[in-house]
This record gives structure tokens, C-alpha cells and sequence, in this order.
């Protein structure tokens, strides 16, 4: 295997490649979408929960391609792959901004799912946690928070696009500039692993469990067919699925914020405050994970993400209140854990299936869930009930945190040999 003296390591790549993805997918459209949201149902004249469907088609596209996500990879190529998703992800939103009415806004959701497979749940995560040996959590925060900080200043930008082209134009505008970041930094960046080019990760040092070999690495962990047998891997794929919720929350900020009473410029602001939240949270929490560890960490902030989400319920109108309820959601407590426990728990040897099986549930929540949400702020004019709702699913997790790691040490871990590409 060949050291990397330089002061680049393509490790490094993969932190850019990953914030790229996260800019175009995130910070563009899906920070910014609560404020399309009922703008889009108006114009469409349809409910809310009508046109949140569109998550529908593209999840059911999403569950049926992430197990195959490896084979897709290893078929038409790693950097081909992630290039197609990014675009496929943008180009759904593009279509969405011709839409006629809500049926062909919801069929566009379909290219959606087809860009979460293959570019926003695996690639990013795998590529990471396969490259840093050391420092993983803070290689995942970096583009995490990157992409909310830049959020903070992009939404105020897009409202006023929304304002001065209409929705449409503004949708197709911040799309094409998001497939634009995403395909180049892709192109320039995007190595899958360390193997593929003869290297270690970086922060890699030599110890008993880091066996290397001069022309072949050997990686550990619990095969996909031992994981498949645990219930550890399915008690996982339900944190993942909890997690969804407070994922697809933060597409109805501002609507939460005005049925809660406040005004649509107070809106426009929650959206930068959940933004800026998101990027002071993201940034204290790869600190703190590394200080406490993943179970204490997750365990103590499920405790508090309940207190807030109680909080943004009894604010009392209370504006401020509202915005510490906003910052303190802002920091997922489950998030850390849906990306990072299959590495801790069951290795790097098959990582690339686990992540996609977990995957799976995520999406299964994200196929519904957005539909609920906009329903019931079509009936009660309020998310309370939402809210409240995943304060108790989030204590549901904390029990399952506290199972997972009583039985990871259960796991068969193993060990394969992976031939490196010569140079």
C-alpha cells in the first residue's frame, strides 16, 4: 500500500465530492422547498398533502434500486453513477417547474428517487467512512454543516427569486445551478475507495485490527449475510425510519412557523434560523461524538431533540421560544447515528450493502410522511400533532440505542482480503 506524504489526500476529495452533493440536494431544494410549499399548492390548486406525494414514486424507485446500489456502481461506474443521480435528482425539480398540474408534479418525483439511490444516501457516507480511518465524524460534519451554513444565506436569496421570477423560474434556476456544482466537483474528486488506488485512508497508523499487506489490504467486519441474520440490522433500519421524520420536517419550516402565527417574513427568517442552527449544531456535534462516543451522544440528545420539539409545541407564541425550539431540532439526534453506526457496529467489510439496506427504511418514511405532514396542516392548520408524534417516536429510539449496542458484540466479525489496484 503507498503513503500519501503530500499535504492533499484524495480523502480530502471525497469531503468536497460529498459537500457538492449535499449543496445541490440539500441546501438548494430541500432547505429551501418549505418555501415553494404553499406557494406550489396554490398555484396548482391543490392541498398540500396532495402535492407532498411527489415523495411517493421517487421513494418507491429509491427502496427497489439501494440494494443494488453496489452493482449499479461496479457496472457503469462509480464517478457515471453519482453523476447520473445528481442530475437525475435536479432534472426531477427542473420538471417539476413545467408542470401543467399536481398529477405530472408528482410523476416528476420519480427522477427523485433515482438521485437519492445513487447520489444523496450512499455514495457520500461510503466514500467517507471508507477514506478516513481517523476523524470520520468530523469529515461527515463538514459537508453536513457546510451545507446548512451556506443554506443560511441562500434562502433569503431564493425568496427573493421567488418573488421576482415566480416559483417556476426560481425552482428551475436553483436546479440547474445545483446539477451544475454537483456534476463537476463529481468529476473532479470522486474516488470510492483507498483500494482503488493503492492507498491508505488517511489517518491510517498500523495496529492488530488494520492488517495490511504489500499487494492486497484486508478489511474487517460482519458480512451482509450474518448482518441480514441480526436483529441489530433491522433494529437500525427502524432508527433510520424514525429518523425520516424530523428529515422530512425540516421541508415545512416556514409553514410551521405560519401556522404557529408568525408572519411570512418571520418564516423566511425560521428557515435561516434552522439553517444557522443546523450548521452550529452539526459543527459542536462531531466534537462532542468523538468526546462522549456515538451511544452516549445519540442517547443524551434524543432527550433533548424531545424537550424541543415539546418546546416549538408550548412556545405560546412566543417568538423567541419558538426559534431555540427551531435550533435545537436543527440538531438530529438520530442523524449521527444513521450514518455512522454501520461502520462502528458492523465494519467496512460490506458497509456499501448495509448502508443501502438501512437506507431502505429511511426511505419508506420519506414516501409517506411528507403527505401526512401536509395533510394535516391542511385540516388543523397547524404540525402539533406531527410534532408531538415524533417527540414520542424519538423516545421509542432511545430504547432501541440502548438494545443495538447490548447485542453488537454478538457479531461474527470476519475478515476478507481485497486485491489493490496496481499503480
Amino acid at each position: 500500500m503507498r503513503e500519501r506524504n503530500t499535504l492533499w489526500h484524495p480523502a480530502f476529495g471525497t469531503v468536497i465530492v460529498y459537500l457538492a452533493i449535499q449543496f445541490a440536494c440539500v441546501t438548494l431544494l430541500s432547505y429551501s422547498s418549505s418555501l415553494f410549499v404553499n406557494i406550489i399548492a396554490e398555484d396548482l390548486n391543490a392541498a398540500v398533502g396532495t402535492t407532498q406525494l411527489r415523495t411517493v414514486p421517487g421513494s418507491i424507485v429509491a427502496v427497489l434500486m439501494l440494494p443494488f446500489a453496489n452493482k449499479i456502481y461496479n457496472k457503469i461506474g462509480f464517478k457515471f453513477s453519482i453523476c447520473l443521480g445528481v442530475c437525475s435528482y435536479c432534472l426531477a425539480f427542473v420538471g417539476m417547474s413545467f408542470a401543467p398540474n399536481v398529477y405530472v408534479y408528482i410523476a416528476c418525483g420519480t427522477l427523485i428517487g433515482v438521485g437519492n439511490a445513487l447520489a444523496l444516501f450512499v455514495p457520500g457516507p461510503y466514500m467517507i467512512n471508507a477514506w478516513f480511518h481517523k476523524g470520520t465524524a468530523i469529515a461527515i460534519m463538514i459537508p453536513t454543516a457546510g451545507a446548512a451554513l451556506l443554506a443560511t444565506f441562500t434562502t433569503p436569496w431564493i425568496q427573493g427569486l421567488i418573488e421576482a421570477w415566480g416559483w417556476r423560474h426560481a425552482l428551475r434556476f436553483i436546479a440547474l445551478l445545483g446539477m451544475a456544482v454537483g456534476v463537476v466537483c463529481t468529476v473532479l474528486f470522486a474516488i470510492p475507495t483507498p483500494e482503488s488506488r493503492g492507498m491508505r485512508p488517511w489517518g491510517w497508523t498500523e495496529d492488530k485490527n488494520a492488517a495490511v499487506q504489500t499487494k492486497s489490504n484486508v478489511v474487517r467486519g460482519v458480512s451482509i449475510k450474518n448482518a441480514r441474520r441480526s436483529p441489530v440490522l433491522y433494529m437500525l433500519v427502524i432508527i433510520c425510519m424514525i429518523n425520516g421524520f424530523p428529515g422530512v420536517m425540516s421541508r415545512f419550516i416556514s409553514p410551521l412557523a405560519t401556522g404557529s402565527g408568525f408572519s411570512t417574513e418571520q418564516a423566511t427568517l425560521a428557515v435561516s434560523i434552522f439553517a444557522m442552527g443546523t450548521t452550529i449544531t452539526t459543527i459542536l456535534v462531531s466534537f462532542i461524538v468523538s468526546a462522549m462516543g456515538l451511544k452516549r451522544y445519540t442517547l443524551t440528545f434524543i432527550v433533548f431533540n424531545i424537550i424541543c420539539y415539546l418546546l416549538l409545541v408550548f412556545n405560546g407564541g412566543n417568538y423567541v421560544l419558538f426559534s431555540i425550539g427551531l435550533v435545537g431540532i436543527s440538531l438530529n439526534s438520530l442523524n449521527q447515528m444513521h450514518q455512522l453506526a454501520g461502520k462502528e457496529i458492523f465494519g467496512v467489510m460490506d458497509l456499501a450493502e448495509i448502508i443501502a439496506i438501512m437506507n431502505v427504511g429511511f426511505n419508506l418514511v420519506n414516501m409517506v410522511s411528507g403527505s401526512i405532514m401536509g395533510y394535516v396542516y391542511d385540516f388543523t392548520g397547524s404540525y402539533n400533532g406531527i410534532l408531538l408524534a415524533i417527540a414520542v417516536m424519538l423516545a421509542i429510539s432511545f430504547v432501541l440505542v440502548v438494545l443495538i449496542y447490548k447485542k453488537k458484540d454478538s457479531l461474527p466479525w470476519e475478515e476478507r482480503t481485497v486485491e489493490v489496484a496496481k499503480k
